[in-house]
């Protein structure tokens, strides 16, 4: 190359990069270049995330807290792949400050309102919220390191198509900075943006050259995903190979050794998640439901006890320690496929018939906790005189405490209705997520059954495009070979577009309104027609080729997510099961237990009583005042049940989510048909079950009272 050359060569492209960065003459940046990525980076990141940076920098410029090295350390690399607009001081102040803040507030408000009501403060309230400071101060600290981890599972679950996408760019153009351009331009958030940085950084010259822009990015996933690494080092090996052989070769064994090292990791994973799951269970559920049988003989010798310090435990802190459980055992999840987007599709909610049921739950609910609103309308008399016509089953049975307060309702029809608040709850949730859910879980069910048979379609149209057919031709020759299966309807749909719209190949497949994709949101499909698009340019021979290989791709996906599904099957049935059968079951018969030992403890208390009054008439020792304590009756069955019972939703919700996440990963449309159909059948088996023990065992102690 001459002089004359290098200079016309040296002045295209410092133009291009004047134009790219918005240089003036004088060399300046104009101000609002940098506004591009950070609008970039708005429309990108979620909406929710807003709130927390603004919280974080007011109170990082309001008290500065200093984390320790290592710390900061990881919440710097934490800020820079969650592209969050916080400091590490600021994270940490926030962490710590306004926990204080909130539970300072709520105890101060405690304080007073016992002075205006004259009784003294609950200690046990106090101490409750400040367990709860203490755990929200150690969640915000954790907070942008969760979503950092977050954002990694996600971003690892479409590391596969990443990758896959830069190959199939690169066989037929080796060139590295088109083909992540190609890759961030077609891949989801939030894999897409990390790409999107990577040439951000490259043209913003942070970084002399696309390779070591993309080396400072893949330095962050050296800690959890070793194999995409190294992919993308194989990846950049291939540009240094003169043989197109060789270069291919290297191509196609970094998305192997993607593929290879997910399976492997899967499987260590599925081995390794008995435990974890076992633990969950015994300490999650069983232990906490069997707590509730002795809980009553419990509180007999600790008289300070009242529902609401037993709701909190069961309501609040056990589900919160379910849910950081689950997480934990998420968080170490291997990277899989894609989930399945079909929430965009249209479908028939049957509205009337939806807001008829949910009004039904509704009442349903409501007419569970009656009761208790009943006595207080009606007055005790007229309770008195309800409950001796509905005997033995009474409807209220209020008692009067050691400390004079009248509590209840203690009656088995009592208990038997509030069933219906739980029941009605889960109901609506249910009903909501399963009807809005149902059709697209159907959908997505006829897109897996297409992906299955999608790697023979491409194969076939790769051998047709291989012939030199057009790609017109090949489509439709393709959709009447498999006029018969899903994958026949797609490419029948393309060609229909085509024929009688007068549409382009990539309008008939992508247009917004009459696309083929539209009805069959695979991303797996998807991904093949870019490649097609992509590769049709070159000609029909390199589409040829790059089908053929998007194929096995298919395939050996296929094959990986069949196995990882059989080595799951075992753990997944098991937290179905405590779902669907175990909880429920267990629940109910506690609920009916419960109701007996109250009771029953509730008549001796009674007989003492009578017991110390003859002994005082006639001039003998006190024995209910000795013993009377271990017979109190603080706690009614009735907010016993209505504890278990949203118990028992809040564990079915977090199980089914749980259950998702580990079979299926990021898949929020059967995430929620799941907890719809497990809410509907669990809670509704814990209701039937808990209504006949309750009925059992109501009669049952009723006349085991008798005999006192």
């Amino acid at each position: 190359m001459n002089d004359e050359s290098f200079r016309k060569l040296e002045r295209k492209y410092k133009n291009k990069l004047q134009r790219s960065l918005n240089l003036t003459e004088a060399g300046e940046a104009d101000e609002l270049s940098s506004s591009h990525f950070l609008e970039f980076k708005k429309q990108s990141l979620p909406k929710r995330l807003t709130w927390y940076e603004n919280m974080c920098n007011f109170f990082g410029n309001l008290i500065k807290i200093e984390p320790g090295k290592e710390s900061k350390r990881d919440y710097e690399e934490a800020i820079e792949q969650t592209h969050l607009n916080i400091t590490p001081a600021g994270a940490l102040s926030f962490a710590v400050l306004f926990p204080i803040l909130i539970c300072s507030m709520i105890i101060s408000a405690a304080f007073v309102i016992s002075i205006l009501v004259d009784k003294p403060l609950d200690l046990f309230l106090v101490m409750s919220i400040l367990i709860m400071g203490i755990a929200m101060i150690m969640y915000l600290m954790q907070l942008p390191l969760n979503v950092a981890n977050k954002k990694r599972t996600k971003a690892s679950n479409q590391m596969i198509l990443g990758v896959f996408y830069t190959v199939s760019y690169m066989r037929h153009t080796s060139n590295l900075e088109l083909a992540i351009e190609f890759a961030a331009n077609h891949l989801p958030n939030p894999l897409s943006m990390d790409f999107r940085k990577v040439i951000w950084d490259l043209e913003t010259g942070k970084y002399y050259n696309i390779k070591d822009s993309l080396a400072s990015y893949l330095e962050t996933w050296r800690r959890t995903n070793l194999e995409f690494i190294q992919a993308f080092n194989l990846i950049q090996g291939s540009l240094m190979e003169s043989s197109d052989d060789r270069r291919l070769t290297m191509l196609d064994r970094a998305v192997s050794v993607l593929l290879d090292e997910t399976y492997d990791k899967m499987l260590h994973y599925a081995h390794e998640l008995k435990s974890p799951i076992t633990t969950l269970h015994m300490f999650g559920i069983i232990m906490p439901l069997l707590g509730l049988v002795i809980l009553p003989l419990v509180v007999g010798f600790i008289e300070e006890i009242r529902w609401y310090h037993i709701a909190i435990l069961y309501n609040v802190v056990l589900p919160m320690a379910l849910i950081y459980m689950s997480k934990k055992i998420l968080s170490v999840r291997p990277a899989g496929s894609s989930e399945v987007e079909v929430d965009f599709i249209k479908v028939d909610k049957k509205k009337n018939l939806v807001l008829l049921i949910s009004i039904a739950c509704i009442i349903i609910a409501i007419i569970g906790i009656l009761p208790p609103v009943m006595y207080y309308f009606i007055g005790e008399e007229s309770a008195l005189l309800i409950d001796q016509q509905l005997a033995p089953l009474k409807l209220f049975e209020y008692r009067v405490n050691d400390q004079g307060q009248v509590i209840g309702p203690f009656g088995t029809l009592a208990v038997l209705i509030s069933i219906l608040t739980p029941l009605g709850i889960a109901l609506f949730i249910g009903f909501q997520d399963y009807f809005r859910t149902k059709r697209l879980v159907q959908v997505r069910d006829e897109i897996i059954k297409l992906e299955q048979e999608f790697s023979s379609a491409l194969f076939q149209l790769g051998n047709r495009l291989d012939d030199g057919i057009p790609v017109e031709m090949a489509l439709e020759n393709v959709a009447t070979i498999m006029k018969e299966t899903n994958a026949g309807r797609f490419f029948g749909t393309i060609a229909m577009n085509i024929r009688r719209l007068g549409l382009g190949v990539y309008n008939a497949i992508f247009d917004e309104k009459v696309g083929a994709i539209r009805m069959f949101p695979s991303s797996i499909i998807e991904s093949s027609m870019k490649v097609l698009i992509q590769t049709i340019k070159k000609g029909p021979k390199t589409a040829a080729v790059a089908l053929m290989n998007v194929s096995k791709y298919i395939q050996e996906m296929h094959r990986i997510n069949e196995r990882l599904k059989d080595i799951l099957a075992e753990v997944s049935s098991s937290i179905a099961s405590q779902v669907k059968f175990i909880a429920p079951i267990i629940a109910g018969v506690v609920v009916g237990l419960t109701s007996m030992i109250t009771l029953i403890m509730g008549k001796i208390r009674e007989r003492v009583l009578d017991l110390g009054v003859d002994a005082g008439e006639a001039g003998g020792v006190d024995y209910a005042g000795n013993i009377l304590g271990m017979f109190s009756s603080n706690i009614s069955p009735f907010f016993f049940q209505l504890i278990i019972g949203f118990y028992i939703v809040e564990v079915t919700i977090i199980m089914s989510q749980l259950y998702n996440s580990i079979q299926n990963g990021e898949d929020k449309i059967y995430e929620k048909f799941c907890i719809g159909d497990n809410l509907i059948k669990g809670v509704l088996l814990y209701s039937i079950i808990a209504f006949f023990i309750t009925l059992i065992f109501g009669i049952i102690g009723a006349t085991v009272a008798v005999g006192f």
